[in-house]
């Protein structure tokens, strides 16, 4: 049996971003929903949420790593 695919999405709290993560969650695939921190967009409580500025100067990449998909299991 594999394990369900994991998708990170960035921008989740723009325009169409919960239209994906709407999307991919309908396709039987697990999200996480990044989104600016003290964005107040409501998003399908399926997804993770990630409060995070990846633009921000000093972002620590190792936070998107840790939400990402592994591919060791």
């Amino acid at each position: 049996m594999s394990a369900r695919p994991k998708v990170v999405v960035t921008g989740a709290g723009g325009y169409i971003g919960p239209h994906v993560v709407r999307g991919l969650l309908e396709r039987d695939m697990d999200v996480v929903a990044v989104v600016r921190p003290g964005n107040t967009t409501q998003l399908d409580p399926r997804a993770e949420r990630l409060e995070a500025d990846i633009l921000a100067p000093g972002f620590d990449p190792a936070v998107l790593a840790d939400a990402a998909p592994r591919t060791d299991a």
